[in-house]
């Protein structure tokens, strides 16, 4: 009974080692640095285990004991203030003589009225987050489930995909080597990109990986924009040169249609001309590379030598569908061209575009974004960090008015089902990239 004892105090001893009791101090304060003295819920958690839950104001005191190196997740909730959700990590230099002084800066929500209640911001949901994993990136497949490239330090070898829906266990599994992102094609498949490899992910029953053949993914699945109907939708962009051709073929009979050209004629200028100034050695090698292929050999020295200038930039040529109506955009002629794909393919109008002009000022990122459920089309500005959506109105080129994501600096948006998945991690945070989402809202 005495060696019991004793080893259950040595047991004891080895549990606590490195554990003190520590003063912590809530301090909360607005914007103006003023001190509020409200009160705030508060739950703190280590990993799963729930530690602390209370009601706490302004200069309230609580000893807990904790170690050097431990991280807390505080989440703080109050009926008139944006809620708080963070990590916050114990170390030395934040403990002062036994006290941790813990400092939270809290925002106004709006005010509070007996029939209405009117709020300035709308806090962002976390659709994903883990205090071991960041979010890499992330897809929406055509059963509306939740596919999750996450890593623990190192993206290319540690990265697992996560298959998730509401209801549903999650399912993992381990990503090959050398993981790099999501790509999703016009059926909504979704591909994982590796280094030196493309695999289709399968989202349908037990979640899978399967590795397809690179050529054939660059050359007949990657171009292909839409289809419907009878008609799939495919240009020939090539990052490596300023010019763009939309296609239609019909599936009936193989027959195929040159819907639009586009070029951005002052880029292709510049482009031809790089030839007069090249060396002799690269004008007979592009000379040798025009007798083997039939393309001019302005294009192979263009292609090689321009498009490593700081003056290129490839063509962006957005091509998206509403029901039985195409659009393509051509941005250096500044026209939305609209397409009638019902039964015969006709170009019907074109529509006058300003929404991508004086890109610095507007911080226009060159984004198209869809929803896949509602088709709506929506462009993406930034300014100061902050991204800004507007939707477009493809029938007149007017767009509507602007919503601003909550938090700043965010990564990958997305639109889905009226609502926008974004990932994000505040900065100078040990947080991990969350996923979040915000419901569409235009002021």
């Amino acid at each position: 009974m005495k060696w019991g004892v004793v080893c259950i105090i040595q047991l004891f001893s080895v549990f606590v080692l490195g554990q003190k009791e520590i003063t912590f101090r809530w301090n909360f304060n607005d914007p103006k640095q003023e001190v509020l003295m409200e009160d705030f819920y508060v739950t703190i958690s280590k990993g799963k285990v729930l530690y602390f839950a209370d009601s706490v104001r302004s200069n309230d005191e609580y000893k807990w004991n904790v170690s050097a190196g431990e991280n807390l997740h505080i989440r703080i909730n109050s009926k008139y203030y944006l809620p708080i959700d963070t990590l916050f990590r114990i170390t030395e230099k934040n403990i002062k003589r036994g006290l941790v002084n813990l400092n939270f800066y809290i925002q106004f929500t709006g005010q509070d009225l007996d029939v209405v209640d009117i709020r300035a911001y709308y806090q962002p949901a976390i659709v994903y987050s883990s205090e071991e994993e960041h979010v890499a990136d992330f897809e929406m497949d055509t059963l509306g489930q939740l596919v999750l490239l996450v890593y623990e330090k190192k993206l290319p070898k540690s990265a697992k995909i996560i298959l998730r829906k509401e209801g549903n266990t999650d399912r993992v599994m381990r990503c090959p080597s050398l993981a790099s992102h999501l790509e999703k094609d016009y059926l909504g498949r979704i591909y994982l990109k590796t280094e030196d490899a493309n695999y289709l992910v399968h989202t349908v029953g037990d979640i899978g990986i399967q590795k397809i053949d690179q050529t054939y993914y660059e050359e007949k699945i990657k171009p292909i924009a839409s289809e419907y109907s009878e008609k799939v939708f495919f240009s020939n962009y090539n990052p490596l040169y300023p010019a763009v051709d939309y296609f239609a073929v019909d599936k009936k009979d193989s027959s195929y249609k040159n819907l639009l050209y586009v070029e951005d004629a002052e880029i292709m200028e510049h482009y031809r001309a790089e030839y007069k100034y090249v060396d002799v050695r690269t004008k007979l090698w592009a000379w040798d590379m025009e007798i083997a292929s039939g393309i001019d050999r302005e294009v192979w020295v263009g292609a090689a030598v321009f498009t490593n200038s700081l003056y290129y930039e490839p063509p962006f040529v957005p091509f998206f569908r509403q029901c039985d109506t195409a659009y393509i955009s051509d941005h250096y002629k500044n026209q939305l061209y609209k397409f009638t794909i019902d039964s015969e393919i006709e170009l019907v109008d074109s529509i006058a575009i300003n929404y991508h002009l004086d890109k610095r000022k507007t911080g226009w990122r060159r984004v198209v974004l869809q929803d896949p459920i509602t088709e709506k089309a929506y462009l993406l500005y930034d300014k100061a960090g902050y991204s800004h959506i507007r939707e477009l109105h493809p029938h007149d080129g007017s767009l509507s008015s602007v919503m601003t994501l909550f938090y700043r600096y965010v990564e990958k948006v997305a639109v889905y089902d009226n609502e926008v998945y974004y990932i994000y991690r505040p900065f100078g945070s040990i947080q991990k990239k969350y996923l979040y989402k915000e419901s569409l809202r235009f002021e």
